[in-house]
């Protein structure tokens, strides 16, 4: 009896056609440009700033209200510490940020890509669109909404060392790991019902798994081009598992 390829085999076979490939770049190319711009700007101006102020012409400090940051300011290690934890921090904003618009950007592209997939592999599947537009508007600004209280919640820690980044990171896998199970419930690929009871049932494989897809994110540029493949097999297995209910 033949065996049906396993589910990271065929989303790889899918992901380096030539079709998926160029969906790829607009998740890596818009962050990029975006917050890339952003850094450069702001951290020029900021190098500038702090190196005004190591000379005694900084207007960052007003040395009559603050003298001893600024007299601290006018010593060099100091200011290369605190430029050198400006970009640390501000490369991990930044990276994290972007990833957060590449996933937006990879949701506009999901039903498409979930249509593609069907088309494929899954003729025999009927699309729904139980899930409407307010629906999906109303959990979206939900999901953000405890996204910002987990994001301030994490805010202090940064202030602790070695743990500071790794909570930094909750809110933001958070996101990404419902900003992905939306758009799958959102575009069609069973009835809402059917999907949700998958979501609930599966949570933990989910879990695991967009753990590890968060974690391949964080990887500079290769994180933001796998975002079409992360969509792709998530819509492998959600329609694997309709089709075994289906069949049952």
């Amino acid at each position: 009896m033949n065996q049906s390829p396993s589910l990271l085999t065929v989303s790889l076979k899918d992901y380096f056609s030539k079709k998926f490939m160029l969906l790829s770049i607009a998740p890596l190319a818009i962050p990029l440009v975006l917050f890339g711009f952003l850094l450069v700007y702001v951290g020029g101006e900021f190098s500038v700033m702090m190196a005004d102020s190591a000379s005694g012409q900084s207007v960052v400090v007003d040395q009559a209200t603050h003298p001893i940051i600024a007299w601290l300011l006018g010593f060099y290690i100091v200011n290369w510490l605190v430029v050198t934890l400006f970009y640390l921090f501000g490369t991990v904003f930044v990276m994290l940020s972007s990833l957060v618009v590449a996933v937006i950007v990879i949701g506009l592209l999901t039903p498409f890509i979930v249509s593609i997939i069907r088309k494929r592999h899954y003729p025999s599947l009927q699309p729904y669109n139980d899930v409407s537009f307010i629906d999906s508007f109303f959990a979206l600004l939900w999901i953000f909404a405890k996204f910002l209280v987990a994001f301030l919640v994490a805010l202090p820690f940064l202030l602790v060392p070695f743990l500071n980044i790794l909570i930094f990171y909750i809110p933001f896998f958070y996101l990404f790991y419902k900003l992905m199970i939306l758009d799958m419930l959102s575009c069609g690929i069973a009835d809402k019902k059917t999907l949700l009871g998958i979501s609930k049932e599966y949570q933990t494989t989910l879990l695991v798994t967009l753990f590890g897809f968060f974690m391949l994110s964080l990887v500079p540029f290769a994180g933001l081009f796998l975002q079409t493949f992360f969509v792709i097999y998530l819509s492998h297995f959600f329609f694997q598992k309709v089709t075994l209910k289906t069949s049952s």
